[in-house]
């Protein structure tokens, strides 16, 4: 089993939809990602934040899956390589911050939530390149 997650690791993507959909279905409602970026506050359920990275996951599993019957050749090191940074990037995202700062202190100087999620977005994003250039 652990063999054939080596050969094609596109089956970690499967797995983690499983969790992401679930999560999505049995999340506390009132949980929310709050993102403040200049001066404009978004505030983001839980719910919808894990059933869009199911999505995202869920194309690029099929993506990989239906690989073989276009007849394209990839790297299987980037594909490595994007998958996983996709996978940590979408723990990183979702990882659930608020149970770290004290949620009636909205600006507490003791972990930069922000910060974090900025910077699991764009290690996000240079997966998506990484994918690009693999096609």
């Amino acid at each position: 089993m652990l063999h054939q997650f080596k050969n094609k690791p596109h089956f970690f993507l499967m797995a983690f939809i499983i969790l992401y959909l679930l999560l999505g279905i049995y999340c506390n409602t009132s949980k929310t990602l709050d993102i403040n970026i200049h001066d404009t506050y978004y505030v983001i359920q839980s719910k919808h934040l894990y059933f869009s990275i199911s999505i995202s996951l869920i194309i690029f599993y099929l993506f990989y899956l239906l690989i073989p019957y276009f007849k394209l050749r990839l790297s299987s090191d980037l594909k490595n390589i994007h998958i996983y940074i996709t996978l940590i990037s979408s723990i990183g995202i979702t990882f659930p911050y608020h149970y770290f700062n004290n949620e009636k202190d909205l600006f507490s100087p003791t972990l930069d939530r922000l910060f974090f999620i900025t910077f699991f977005a764009a290690l996000l994003v240079l997966s998506l390149f990484v994918f690009l250039l693999n096609i």
